[in-house]
């Protein structure tokens, strides 16, 4: 019953489902297609509806899925730079660390 171009009202009305002042995943992903409808409704690209090009390109990085191994990550991470990025990204938890003594302080069982 809303009118997609109207970005920020909308935004403002469903942000309250992001997580922690963070207007990740499914919030970002609706405010994305509602400039994509504006924009078609407009007849221009998204990008100008946000402030218009900024850049010619940009390079984007990689998370990489985590292992314990370290011979697999290191393949992770040259799977990923063979593709072509430059920037990787890797979640290095609790539980890869855990079990290597020193790298975690924390009181018995907390872990």
């Amino acid at each position: 019953g809303e009118n997609p171009c109207n970005v920020d009202k909308i935004f403002r009305k469903i942000k309250q489902f992001g997580h922690h002042a963070r207007q990740a995943g499914g919030v970002c992903g609706i405010e994305m297609a509602l400039m994509d409808l504006a924009g078609k409704a407009y007849g221009v690209p998204a990008y100008q509806l946000a402030g218009g090009k900024f850049r010619d390109k940009i390079l984007c990085y990689a998370d990489t899925p985590s292992t314990p191994n370290g011979a697999e990550m290191g393949k992770r991470l040259q799977k990923r730079m063979e593709q072509g990025f430059k920037f990787l990204k890797m979640d290095i938890g609790i539980r890869l660390l855990k079990d290597i003594p020193g790298t975690l302080i924390a009181p018995p069982g907390m872990l």
